[in-house]
């Protein structure tokens, strides 16, 4: 038998936000690193996650 295939991690990063308005459009941007601190029964590894935003009136 295989097993059940459970893993579990715990991770903790910064967070890098950044938001100007120009004109009556808000532009945001946003950056996320978060650092696997303790893995079981997976891979270990980072993520990193980018967002870029607009908020325009219509």
């Amino acid at each position: 038998m295989l097993g059940s295939f459970e893993g579990r991690s715990i991770g903790l990063g910064p967070v890098l936000s950044y938001v100007k308005t120009v004109g009556n459009v808000n532009l945001a941007a946003e950056v996320k690193w978060l650092p696997e601190l303790e893995v079981e029964n997976r891979l270990k590894g980072n993520a990193v996650w980018v967002k870029l935003g607009v908020n325009a009136p219509f």
